[in-house]
């Protein structure tokens, strides 16, 4: 998406960049939609607990679960966007959206999302509801839920270049030859057995 500054007269936003418009106003994946009624934060510790023997449970690990985030947007017919160049395709801007929701859901592809209690990373769409009434003719209202996707780290590490298969690595071959070589074992020391006899 451009990065230029906006300037229509009478904005709330004029002179912000779009960078800067992402970390200001709340939007779902850089979309910023007319309204955001609720926004519900569901950020939950697991406490991970063994049952002992004495029938108590001992907690012995704890960890966060990965965050919820439910929005309900509201979006307009008769509004102008709030970034020029969003929700466009048809004359609807509210069935125009929907299909942004559902474009977003349907890539599958981890996106960030602003809200006013801070910034949410590797957010997916779990699940998109709308209601359609006589209210909602020319508008759009939806119940956005996104769930953070844990990514993990990746470390290279640097291994020996020599084989590591067993079948070329031969281990614990002993030849005929060396047998007189071999030293009585510790049991036979023990017991006084003489090699010779």
């Amino acid at each position: 998406m451009a990065t230029g500054y906006l300037s229509w007269n009478g904005s709330p936003t004029e002179g912000l960049t779009y960078d800067a418009m992402l970390y200001c106003k709340t939007n779902i994946g850089g979309y910023f939609f007319d309204g955001f009624m609720q926004v519900d934060h569901s950020i939950e510790l697991e406490v991970t607990e063994n049952p002992v023997e004495t029938g108590a449970a001992v907690v012995d690990h704890a960890y966060v679960k990965p965050a919820q985030v439910t929005m309900k947007v509201m979006m307009s017919d008769v509004h102008q966007s709030l970034y020029p160049g969003q929700f466009t395709g048809t004359r609807f801007r509210s069935t125009n959206a929907w299909h942004v929701l559902k474009k977003l859901q349907g890539d599958r592809i981890p996106f960030n999302i602003f809200t006013r209690l801070g910034l949410y990373e590797n957010m997916l769409i779990t699940s998109l509801q709308a209601s359609d009434t006589a209210d909602t003719f020319r508008a759009l209202s939806a119940t956005v839920t996104l769930r953070e996707i844990p990514v993990a780290r990746v470390k290279e590490v640097k291994i020996s270049s020599a084989d590591q298969t067993t079948i070329k690595t031969e281990m614990g071959k002993i030849e005929a030859g060396n047998l007189t070589d071999v030293d009585m074992s510790l049991l036979a020391q023990l017991m006084g057995v003489s090699s010779s006899g």
